[in-house]
């Protein structure tokens, strides 16, 4: 096995340590082919046909949105642009968002709609308005209480629901 292969396979395991970063430090910050299939298989847990097509056709609006984003005062225009293209809604066009800009963006995942207790529940009921509004600086103010990161108070958050899910079915047999 090469030297790439390897390193490809490791970039697929391990995507936001590995790839995301560099990502992140591009000026500015677009993505490539893979970089935006990476991203959608790490947030939707899966890469489908239909997401192929979509890399295929979507890439330069994805980056146009993408540059967008980064100009203070675009964030949602920038999250409407990428949320009117077929196959992104809110959930995807945060995780596209927060993988270019970590310390500006947040993934909105039900995980974490769930531990800041915020309604509905369910990414899909989202907008780029109501998460810029209401999603965002409760991310935002974990984050400042807890001395953490933009994109590490989104990794705690989203942690400790797992900690706690797994905790309530291992109690749940225990009875």
């Amino acid at each position: 096995m090469e030297k790439n292969d390897i390193e490809s396979g490791l970039d697929c395991y391990d995507p936001e340590r590995r790839v995301f970063g560099s990502i992140s430090q591009r000026k500015p910050p677009t993505l490539g082919e893979f970089d935006l299939a990476l991203i959608l298989r790490w947030k939707l847990g899966m890469f489908t046909r239909a997401h192929g097509e979509l890399v295929r056709r979507q890439l330069a609006a994805i980056n146009e949105a993408i540059i967008k984003a980064g100009m203070a005062g675009s964030e949602i225009s920038a999250m409407e642009s990428l949320s009117k293209i077929a196959g992104i809604k809110t959930a995807v066009a945060s995780a596209i968002l927060t993988v270019c800009y970590p310390n500006k963006f947040s993934i909105i995942d039900v995980r974490v709609l769930n531990k800041l207790n915020l309604t509905p529940m369910d990414a899909s009921g989202w907008d780029a308005h109501k998460y810029w509004r209401e999603y965002m600086p409760h991310v935002q103010s974990f984050a400042t209480k807890h001395e953490l990161s933009l994109r590490d108070a989104d990794r705690t958050l989203w942690g400790q629901s797992v900690y706690e899910d797994l905790m309530t079915r291992i109690n749940t047999c225990k009875k």
